[in-house]
């Protein structure tokens, strides 16, 4: 674990604080079962749950994949973060004020000042179209036929057509042309010897672009004339990178992991006309293509996207570019058609709510859609258009590793070409996988011995038993390194860090050596294998049986040195080695 950024102090701090509960509740659809409570995973597909969450350990664990760990851990996992700036996620969540290294500390105050300056800016915009009196804003969502609620509710804005508005309002707020400019708001002039700067959005109606925490990162603009380009977006910079965000993420997150399907359209007002009409489980991408980081974001909320784009030419070809990355990356993808040539946006003001929740309900496999997309018209097709498809499906799945998946893809895939599905299945041999039980199996998990891990077991739900265990000095007769590690660092943080969590474990113990982590999982469920009345006995007993196992090892090894030094005719070694053997019977 890397904590040059951020006191060690302040991450068990934050640990000690933050309970797992409240974090995985944000994402997951939980439920208590006895002490625990439990989720369908979200880092494998299962439709049965087995992810747990240990409140009183500040602990997960999933029975089905092996992931495991803590509040930052988790939060690692679903929003892929790295390890600081998952740190910096929960203390903000948690309004924990946040402790940094000088060095870290220097970057996230710049990162919190362009979101201060792209929030100044948004403001600026909201608070125009209040001052507008043709209210040009007003006029043109009407005639788009959308009610006036969403200029608050998504806090539209206006750029008003003036070169220079935004870069003096910024100025007056001690803003500097030079940071206004790095987060694409104005323009230096390219003309030689001038040093002039000029609004980037002018005469636009602007959406405020946010992230998933819903700080304001970019913005993009519609025109409100016929001037081009339409749509103009913010420049990428250190806050906003147009290929890895979504649009309304930030409001449609906890929707999507609740109904466990993420609706995907292209276009803002495709997003706002959905969200306004109850439709909540829905995004928009930023003005580009579908990226492969866009599928990443989704995922961290569910493995279900349901592919709403516009129902022309340029609308399908972005949906069959969609559907490789779906393949690619195992997403179960539908694809909602069928829509007489219009967007979501005009096809639900056409038709009603209704009936564009009954498209979604009636949403295509993402396979016989691509197949008879790629048909067309053509309804005897060659030999020829039936193996481009066939090789272009295929390719998209080699890189899978699931064999049910792979299979049944490739029987989908030959269903809907037309051909034998056998010849498919010799064409994409799966990679091999390593479960998680086999993980453990390769380092000889289940040779552990059980007294060895029933003692660990005690002393990581028990603390009060540590102090008697370190008296008994008996550490360094455990056979397994892993489970020695584990109390060693187990026991290092009990004596120094107050407040103590066994939480608190998975980040001193390094993120490469996952077996060690999902040993310490295994070891921190199950509790009541040993309950309180019988504890006292079963911890004498495992003690008496490492201790015995040591002492016939040592009787062995004695053995074996009288055996050399009788062949040696060594007999003052071999009398020393005999009255050694008998204080070992003795104490046997």
């Amino acid at each position: 674990m890397d904590t040059k950024f951020i006191p060690t102090e302040f991450i068990n701090s934050l640990l000690s604080r933050v309970q797992i509960l409240d974090v995985v509740k944000d994402y997951l659809k939980v439920e208590k079962s006895s002490s625990q409570y439990k989720a369908v995973c979200p880092f494998h597909n299962e439709k049965t749950p087995s992810f747990f969450i240990t409140p009183d350990k500040n602990v997960f664990h999933c029975f089905g994949c092996g992931e495991s760990g803590n509040a930052i851990s988790f939060m690692m996992k679903i929003e892929n973060l790295t390890f600081p700036d998952a740190v910096v996620r929960l203390a903000e969540k948690f309004q924990i004020p946040m402790e940094f290294s000088e060095t870290y500390q220097k970057k996230y105050s710049k990162k919190r000042d362009n979101i201060t300056l792209t929030t100044l800016a948004r403001d600026y915009f909201f608070e125009n179209i209040k001052r507008d009196r043709s209210k040009r804003i007003q006029n043109y969502l009407s005639a788009r036929g959308f009610s006036l609620d969403i200029i608050d509710m998504f806090q539209l804005g206006l750029a008003i057509d003036s070169w220079n508005g935004l870069r003096d309002y910024l100025r007056t707020k001690k803003i500097s042309d030079n940071e206004a400019e790095n987060l694409g708001l104005i323009i230096k002039s390219d003309k030689e010897g001038q040093d002039h700067y000029y609004d980037r959005f002018r005469n636009r109606i602007m959406f405020p672009i946010c992230n998933d925490m819903g700080d304001v990162v970019g913005f993009s603009g519609r025109v409100l004339d016929d001037s081009i380009p339409k749509y103009l977006n913010s420049t990428d910079s250190d806050v906003y990178k147009k290929g890895s965000l979504l649009y309304g993420l930030h409001l449609a997150k906890k929707h999507i992991a609740k109904e466990n399907a993420c609706i995907l359209c292209e276009g803002n007002f495709d997003y706002i006309r959905l969200y306004s009409n109850g439709i909540l489980n829905v995004v928009a991408t930023c003005g580009t293509a579908l990226t492969e980081d866009h599928i990443r974001l989704i995922k961290r909320y569910t493995n279900t996207i349901i592919c709403f784009f516009d129902d022309d030419t340029a609308g399908r070809n972005a949906t069959l570019r969609a559907i490789h990355l779906f393949l690619k990356f195992s997403v179960n993808g539908k694809i909602v058609s069928g829509l007489n040539g219009l967007d979501p946006d005009a096809f639900l003001k056409t038709y009603g709510v209704d009936e564009i929740k009954q498209k979604l309900i009636a949403a295509e496999r993402m396979i016989p859609y691509y197949v008879r997309v790629k048909m067309g018209a053509n309804t005897s097709p060659s030999v020829q258009d039936k193996v481009k498809i066939k090789n272009e499906l295929m390719t998209s799945i080699k890189s899978l590793t699931d064999p049910t998946e792979i299979d049944l893809y490739t029987k989908e895939i030959a269903k809907s070409v037309g051909i034998d599905a056998n010849i498919l299945k010799r064409e994409n041999q799966p990679k091999e996988i390593r479960e998680t039980k086999t993980q453990l199996k390769s380092v000889g998990y289940e040779k552990i011995p059980y007294e060895e891990k029933i003692i660990c077991k005690i002393l990581l739900h028990h603390q009060n038993y540590v102090e008697k265990f370190i008296k008994l000095s008996i550490l360094h007769y455990f056979s397994s390194a892993q489970i020695r590690g584990i109390l060693e660092t187990y026991i290092h943080l009990c004596g120094e860090v107050t407040d103590f969590n066994v939480s608190m474990m998975f980040n001193s113990i390094s993120t490469d050596d996952q077996i060690t982590h999902r040993i310490l999982a295994d070891l921190l469920q199950n509790e009541h294998e040993v309950t309180s009345d019988n504890m006292d006995a079963v911890f004498s007993e495992s003690v008496n049986k490492i201790l015995s196992r040591q002492i016939e090892q040592k009787r062995q090894e004695v053995n074996r040195k009288i055996k050399d030094a009788e062949q040696a005719g060594n007999a003052d070694e071999m009398q020393a080695l005999l009255v050694e053997k008998k204080k070992l019977m003795d104490r046997a």
